[in-house]
């Protein structure tokens, strides 16, 4: 709440980035990434760099550092390929033990960066799908198809599973989550979860922010899909069209 205060602790901390072991550098990189973009403040790049550079001196990462490494990293929007090539290759050989958050989180970042990493991809892809039955939630599933989409991934098996296990229990999922799914099965082509994710969305529009409608609408009209109940259900919500910029109200009309 106090940049003022903040940031010559950030500078003090990173100072002391060679004295972190794996643990400990990700855990403040994801601390730093967070407050930050929350604050809206900007950090300096030279940071950041000191981050990578230490993080490049390392060998051994846990699957949680690895995730909040290359989260931070992304948050930020600071680019590090050479560290993000690095640590796909460390988090290749165990990627049997990554915990759905971790493995998601960590698929998000490259996507966010735009960094291809087609063997990390291709090898965690059937490990997804083994653990879409038990451990992944709403947010883990959109934040994995987001990135495989965003980065235009041939991966129909696993697109297939995340649509099954999202129609599954879809009516438990929350608005934002809903949206994301729906925003990038767009890129692909899947009509059965579009159809079945249709009536659940007109009964959640409520909850839904604005630009969550806004992505929603242009999903289906990507698609040419006619949607009336879901079209009904926006005509008689609380949603407010004075909250929208104004390329969104021309996207929902």
């Amino acid at each position: 709440h106090n940049p003022g205060l903040l940031y010559p602790l950030f500078k003090l901390t990173f100072s002391m980035a060679q004295r972190f072991d794996a643990r400990c550098l990700a855990f403040t990189a994801h601390a730093v990434a967070k407050i930050s973009s929350g604050t809206k403040m900007n950090v300096d790049p030279k940071l950041w760099s000191a981050v990578e550079d230490r993080a490049m001196e390392l060998e051994t990462f846990n699957e949680k550092a690895i995730s909040n490494l290359l989260w931070a990293f992304s948050k930020v929007g600071y680019q590090a390929p050479k560290l993000f090539d690095k640590l796909a290759s460390k988090a290749m050989p165990k990627l049997d033990s990554f915990p759905s958050l971790n493995i998601s989180t960590m698929l998000w970042a490259y996507a966010r960066q735009g960094h291809a990493a087609p063997a990390l991809f291709d090898a965690s892809s059937p490990i997804i799908i083994n653990l879409l039955a038990s451990s992944f939630n709403s947010r883990t599933a959109a934040n994995v198809l987001w990135a495989y989409t965003k980065l235009e991934l041939d991966a129909p098996e696993l697109y297939d599973a995340i649509a099954h296990a999202a129609l599954e229990r879809l009516d438990t999922f929350n608005a934002q989550d809903i949206s994301v799914l729906v925003l990038s099965f767009s890129r692909i082509s899947h009509d059965e979860f579009f159809d079945a994710a249709a009536d659940v969305l007109a009964k959640k529009i409520e909850f839904f922010a604005p630009y969550n409608v806004v992505n929603t609408l242009s999903a289906y009209a990507k698609r040419g899909q006619k949607v009336p109940k879901l079209l009904d259900a926006v005509a008689q919500s609380s949603f407010d069209l004075n909250k929208l910029k104004p390329h969104e109200i021309s996207a929902v009309l």
